[in-house]
């Protein structure tokens, strides 16, 4: 089955004219248990079992624009780390296991076709891709644990992949147990064009991120409400009213509902009826017996400088004096 999700980041970019404008992801094949027979024996799939396939696509907004490397330098450029961090792993085939979409090997895949979900960075999976890291311990089994401080995937100037009519362009395939992160920088060649490139990199902290499939809120009353999961993670928020001077306000609203206003009688203290808005507004004229207008809080608070006003209304008068002397010669707790 196939799921199709999108998600834009943040980035910074070192061009004029930027025409890389985010990354997306989809979400491709999701396993549960395996049922049908493998070619070579035993049960299709099954050591991808709770596993999630995902392609993740440059985006732009011309169909001419021209990608020629995933990157990261963050020494001489001070980009951000090249990564893909998968708390519980990718899957990698036992043969035919590639760090490039471009080197995989088809033929594999009538006898094996688990290798069609191997995870690797690719430039739209062009023949020719090559890759260059200082370290030496990335590779196609380390890449979802490994970083890449000073790297490249990357095409010559005659094999690049254009964006083409859907205006984005293969850049990773991921097969993991569970959500990702991932973080690179990349070389765009604006138009096609070698005189006008443009670098796009994620910011720290605006990193793509993908979350588990399957795992979110099962409540279909809920703002967050995911159709496609099956397992519940207390992550459901709710619709209400956000505007304080509603009836039915609510301060931790998930996402807006239809307010419900009163007329000029459902204004409370430090309140008025607006005509023109058709609700209550803060009004410092209103404020109630033993209240004062507070300027900070554009609300009424009780008054603190009256001591003798026992009952707090706001005058001293013969119920604060019959209160005193009902309590007197009473000893103090």
């Amino acid at each position: 089955m196939k799921y199709v999700l999108t998600i834009f980041i943040s980035v910074f970019t070192w061009s004029l004219q930027a025409q890389m404008i985010g990354l997306s992801y989809e979400v491709d094949t999701a396993f549960f248990e395996p049922t049908e027979p493998h070619p070579a024996g035993g049960l299709l799939y099954a050591e991808l079992e709770g596993y999630t396939t995902y392609q993740v696509y440059a985006n732009f907004t011309s169909e001419t624009d021209e990608l020629g490397s995933v990157f990261s330098d963050v020494n001489a450029l001070a980009t951000p780390l090249m990564f893909v961090d998968a708390p519980c792993g990718c899957f990698n085939p036992e043969i035919g296991d590639v760090l490039l979409g471009g080197n995989q090997n088809q033929l594999f895949f009538p006898v094996f076709p688990e290798n069609a979900y191997d995870t690797f960075w690719t430039l739209d999976q062009t023949a020719g891709e090559q890759f260059i890291s200082s370290n030496m311990n990335y590779n196609s089994t380390t890449m979802c644990s490994e970083t890449i401080s000073d790297g490249v995937v990357f095409l010559l100037i005659d094999q690049m992949p254009s964006a083409g009519d859907d205006l984005k362009i293969h850049i990773a395939q991921i097969t993991t147990c569970s959500g990702f992160t991932l973080s690179a920088c990349f070389q765009v060649f604006v138009g096609g064009s070698t005189d006008n490139t443009q670098v796009f990199c994620t910011e720290a902290g605006q990193e793509l991120v993908v979350p588990e499939f399957g795992i979110g809120c099962m409540d279909a009353e809920a703002c967050n409400y995911d159709l496609d999961a099956f397992e519940g993670d207390d992550s459901c928020v709710y619709p209400g009213c956000s505007d304080l001077f509603a009836l039915n306000y609510v301060a931790d609203a998930g996402c807006e509902a239809t307010c419900i206003y009163g007329g000029p009688e459902s204004c409370g203290p430090g309140t008025a009826w607006d005509s023109v808005m058709l609700h209550c507004v803060p009004d410092g004229t209103n404020c109630g017996s033993g209240t004062i207008w507070d300027e900070d809080s554009a609300q009424c608070i009780p008054m603190d400088n009256c001591l003798e006003d026992m009952d707090g209304n706001g005058v001293i008068d013969i119920v604060d004096v019959l209160q005193v002397l009902g309590a007197f010669g009473d000893e103090c707790q």
